[in-house]
C-alpha cells in the first residue's frame, strides 16, 4: 500500500550513517522503507509504533527532511535464518531480521567499508572456526545473546581485516548444507562472485 513518509529528525552516527526518525501519514507494518520517487530502500531498525520507523542509512543517500516523500512500506522474509549477513545500509534490515530470528539462534555477520555506526564491542558470545582475534560484535545484538561478527576493509581492533565474504568463507565449513541465510545489502553486494560458497542457497533484502 501507498503512503507517505516525512524525516523529521536526524542523528549523525560514525562511518558517516545517520540515524533518521521517519514519520508515517499512516500506521503500517513493515521493516524496509521504500521511497519511489528516489528509487531508494533504507531498512530500519526494531520499533514497536507503526507510524514512526527509525532508518540507518548513509548520509550520500539520505533523503531531503521535513518534505513528504512516497513511499511504500515492505515486509522482511519471513523465513527463519540461520545466517544474516548485513553490509552498509544493510545492517539495519540485518539487524532487525536477526531480532525476529532471535529463538533460531542465528549468527549475524555485519560489514562496512568505513566504519559503523556503532562502537564493537568484544563478544561475550562463542563463535568457533574463525581466525583469531576476531571476537568484536554489534553491541545491541550481544545484548540480546544474538551472535555477531564485525568485517572491515578499514582495520578495526576485534574486526576480521577484509571483506565479509572472506570471513563468511572461514565458516563454510560449519555452514549446513540446510542453513537458511540472508544477505541484506547492495546490489553491488549481494551479486559477489565471493558468495559462490553459499550461492543458491540465500535469500535477499535489496537496499
Amino acid at each position: 500500500m501507498n503512503n507517505q513518509a516525512k524525516i523529521t529528525q536526524l542523528q549523525q552516527l560514525p562511518g558517516d550513517f545517520v540515524l533518521a526518525h521517519l514519520v508515517l501519514d499512516q500506521a503500517m507494518e513493515g521493516d524496509i522503507i521504500y521511497f519511489t520517487d528516489l528509487e531508494l530502500r533504507i531498512g530500519s531498525l526494531p520499533t514497536n509504533d507503526p507510524t514512526t520507523r527509525q532508518l540507518l542509512c548513509q548520509s550520500k543517500q539520505l533523503p531531503t527532511i521535513e518534505i513528504d516523500h512516497p513511499v511504500v512500506v515492505e515486509q522482511l522474509p519471513s523465513t527463519l535464518f540461520n545466517l544474516i549477513i548485513g553490509h552498509n545500509n544493510g545492517i539495519a534490515a540485518a539487524i532487525n531480521l536477526a531480532k525476529r530470528n532471535r529463538l533460531q539462534q542465528p549468527l549475524v555477520l555485519l560489514a562496512t567499508d568505513n566504519a559503523f555506526p556503532f562502537t564493537p564491542v568484544p563478544s561475550s558470545i562463542l563463535v568457533p572456526n574463525l581466525p583469531d582475534g576476531v571476537i568484536a560484535a554489534s553491541p545491541l545484538l550481544d545484548d540480546w545473546g544474538i551472535a555477531s561478527r564485525l568485517a572491515s576493509i578499514k582495520p578495526m581492533p576485534g574486526c576480521y581485516a577484509g571483506d565479509v565474504f572472506d570471513l563468511t568463507a572461514h565458516l563454510s565449513a560449519t555452514i549446513d548444507k540446510d542453513f537458511n541465510i540472508c544477505l541484506a545489502g547492495s546490489e553491488n553486494f549481494i551479486n559477489n562472485d565471493k558468495l559462490s560458497v553459499i550461492k543458491n542457497r540465500y535469500q535477499i533484502v535489496k537496499l
